[in-house]
Formats: C-alpha cells, structure tokens, sequence
C-alpha cells in the first residue's frame, strides 16, 4: 500500500535530516490517520491518492496568490523574499507528493484506450448526454485500473465528438 511507501520514506527523510520532506509527509500521514480513527479502517490507495491531491491542490492555491502578490509589486519589500521562498518551497512539497500518484494517462492516451464501442457511444450521444458520457468513460478507465483527471476526460470527449 502507498501509505506504507510515504511513512519508510517519511522515516528515511528523518534520518537524513531531510525536514521539508519529512513535513508534507508527515501531514498525508496525519490525514490518513484522521480517516483512520474517524472510519476505523485505513484508507485504500485511491483515498490515498485523494489525500495527496487535495494537498497538492491547496498547495496550488496558496501559489497562485504568492505568484500573483509577487508579480504586482511595484517596489521591492522584504516580505517579498519571504513569499518567494515560500512559494518555492510549495513547489518542492507538490513535487516530492506527484511522485506517490500514478501516472495521469494524457489526453490522447485516453482516447487510444477506449475500446471502439464506447468511443461510437460517445460519437453518436447529443449534448445532453455529455454528463452519462463523461461517466461511462470514467467508469471503463477506473475499471481498467487506469488513473485520469476529470478534465482530460472531458476534453478526450469533445475531441472525440469532433
């Protein structure tokens, strides 16, 4: 399971004096434990993976603000300083946790999975099945053990559609 992956690696980074590392680690464990203790069980590695991403897109947020702050200074602060290493270090937590998610099938990669019954299926919907189109999709991709983003999906169905 990929919870006991981060915490030999969370373990790992201790001892190597590695903190940044240790840190974001140490709070994916910390969420992970928290479902634990609410649901008794420990979560699968797609909850898992859940976990990660969600802190991989709050890291995302605060580094679009930190970005924007950055890039509509007119004079130079010190907290500017500040907020660069910090929006670096964001950089580095989200890297160090993409690397636990499997890897996100591509736009095209998507399209060239799909067997060609679902892919008339998707050709020969109207608008107002776009919704049960993205659902089928997403369901044989999951089903395959697949892993892919909602908006790749989409996006693969408008191509598909033409």
């Amino acid at each position: 399971m990929i919870v006991e992956t981060i915490r030999v690696d969370m373990i790992t980074a201790v001892k190597s004096g590695d903190n940044a590392r240790r840190d974001i680690l140490k709070l994916v464990l910390g969420e992970v434990e928290l479902i634990t203790a609410r649901t008794g069980v420990l979560p699968n590695d797609e909850k898992t993976f859940q976990i990660i991403r969600k802190v991989i897109d709050s890291n995302d947020q605060v580094i679009k603000i930190l970005t924007e702050k950055l890039e509509n200074c007119l004079i130079y602060l010190p907290e500017w300083s500040t907020y660069d290493r910090k929006r670096e270090s964001l950089l580095r937590e989200n890297e160090t946790l993409t690397a636990y998610l499997p890897k996100m099938l591509t736009l095209d990669e998507i399209v060239k999975a799909l067997p060609e019954d679902i892919v008339e299926q998707v050709k020969n919907s109207s608008v107002g099945d776009y919704g049960k189109m993205t659902g089928l999709v997403m369901k044989y991709l999951k089903g395959k053990g697949l892993s892919v983003d909602g908006n790749h999906v989409k996006l693969a169905i408008l191509n598909i559609k033409g």
